[in-house]
């Protein structure tokens, strides 16, 4: 059921956010049950990374921000990695900035942690347009399907477009095809 399944990625998003407390990601402060609802107290980050992204006028003074942000961006995603998760839904909305202008990762919803070389695991994650080509075609994938994500955040940190903006997986397809060429026959 639909509640099964609400409980069972809210129960892994505590359980990835417990384990994984850094600078880069967002800080749960307090997880509590109140009748038959979990609720989650995260620290106060105002704005997400597309709020920030999208009056950036693109100077010098701004892409040094840019690469400021992306940088805290890699550091935990490296830190996620180095402790066995993969995000699986990298994208600019899940990144929030607090008021001194750190970048956070967050929604650890559909999060993973992984340890088996070539193990299969569900597809039903990723918006779209930051989905990588194997997770796109296939179940066998983990962690560079988010460094596939980051560079799609970063491309749209940069140029304030998403990159691949399909309108289904077909499409999505076809426009990562139309941009980068052919696919190896395997990942």
């Amino acid at each position: 059921s639909e509640d099964l399944y609400i409980k069972k990625v809210l129960i892994r998003e505590l359980n990835a956010l417990r384990s994984l407390s850094h600078p880069c990601i967002v800080k749960l402060k307090e997880s509590f049950r109140s009748e038959d609802q979990l609720h989650y107290v995260f620290e106060y980050c105002q704005q997400n990374l597309l709020d920030v992204i999208k009056p950036i006028n693109r100077d010098v003074k701004e892409l040094k921000r840019v690469k400021h942000l992306f940088y805290q961006i890699l550091i935990g995603v490296n830190f996620m990695h180095q402790k066995g998760y993969i995000h699986r839904d990298l994208k600019p909305e899940n990144i929030l900035v607090d008021s001194k202008g750190k970048a956070k990762i967050c929604d650890f919803g559909f999060c993973r942690k992984v340890g088996k070389v070539n193990e299969a695991i569900s597809d039903y994650v990723a918006t779209r347009w930051y989905r990588s080509p194997e997770l796109i075609l296939s179940d066998f994938y983990g962690k560079p399907v988010d460094v596939w994500a980051l560079g799609c955040v970063l491309a749209e940190m940069i140029d304030n477009n998403p990159l691949f903006p399909g309108e289904d997986s077909l499409d999505q397809f076809f426009l990562i095809y139309e941009k980068l060429g052919k696919y190896p026959l395997s990942f």
